[in-house]
């Protein structure tokens, strides 16, 4: 009889053993059932490396934490990139808004509830955000479309490489998006904050098919409408300052809501090239500091 006992604690005890690892590794093997967005081959190891060779010092210092940031997506102004993610930390998504370059897919807004594998690793999706974001109507889940739009793919290595701990959030909105749905994703994306360190990245280029010297004006109107909150006056621009006034927007919205205090440099593809050809583009890297934290 106590043997019985014995053997009944010992298949008990084994069983809750078993039970508990399960419970601990389950949750760690879980997976996106979704097909990966392999964007390996889409992707210019030359450019990536060169883009963090190039980083040099770190040029915006957060005394607090990092709330938002824009960067191109123009990998000749990848060092921006590289300096953003190389200063982030802790933390959990990175929500990446970009342009919906080829104005594709059945809505103003698009997401992708897959992970991306990149030639430096797998960037696993916050699934959770994407799902809501569907569920609330705000977003459709196309990834044929964003998988193909280098306004993210062209970020995503930078995640893999600097966060590697790190989720992604990634959207991409059309032109005239409609002003409620573009406040009501706004909303959404603040509340995130809540239960979760995020980081808001957009991934804008500004002006573009300029020579040099008409490319500085514009960029002289952009920081201006920035540095003013204008943004209105950033709506009505076009590819002459930028390529997604609408993904500046929302960075630039949410920043005001969460109160990132913003620093900014700029420079362009003829400074750093040295050819002054009709095809400049332009990049800002804003950055966006909660110094109270």
């Amino acid at each position: 009889m106590e043997k019985k006992k014995y053997y009944a604690r010992i298949a008990i005890g084994l069983t809750v053993i078993i039970c508990g690892t399960l419970l601990a590794v389950l949750p760690l093997r879980q997976k996106n059932q979704n097909p990966d967005i392999d964007i390996t081959d889409k992707f210019e190891a030359e450019n990536f490396t060169r883009a963090v060779d190039l980083k040099g010092e770190v040029f915006a210092k957060c005394e607090g934490k990092m709330l938002g940031a824009v960067v191109p997506h123009h990998m000749i102004g990848g060092n921006f990139i590289a300096d953003v993610f190389s200063q982030a930390h802790d933390i959990d998504t990175v929500i990446l808004i970009g342009p919906n370059h080829y104005e594709k897919g059945s809505s103003s807004i698009i997401t992708a509830d897959n992970d991306w594998v990149t030639a430096k690793g797998t960037v696993p999706v916050d699934s959770d955000f994407v799902r809501g974001s569907v569920a609330d109507k705000i977003a459709v889940a196309q990834s044929e479309v964003i998988g193909n739009d280098h306004s993210v793919g062209n970020i995503i290595p930078f995640i893999a490489y600097y966060l590697p701990n790190a989720k992604v959030a990634p959207i991409i909105l059309k032109r005239g998006v409609p002003k409620k749905d573009f406040e009501k994703l706004l909303q959404y994306i603040v509340k995130q904050q809540k239960t979760k360190s995020i980081l808001i990245v957009g991934s804008v280029d500004f002006s573009h098919y300029l020579s040099a010297q008409e490319l500085e004006k514009k960029d002289e109107q952009t920081i201006k409408a920035i540095e003013d909150k204008n943004y209105s006056l950033i709506s009505s621009f076009h590819n002459d300052n930028m390529d997604s006034p609408a993904t500046l927007n929302a960075v630039l919205e949410t920043m005001d809501m969460l109160g990132g205090k913003m620093l900014w440099r700029n420079s362009n593809s003829f400074k750093v090239l040295g050819s002054d050809i009709n095809d400049t583009t332009s990049y800002f890297e804003l950055v966006f500091c909660n110094n109270g934290q």
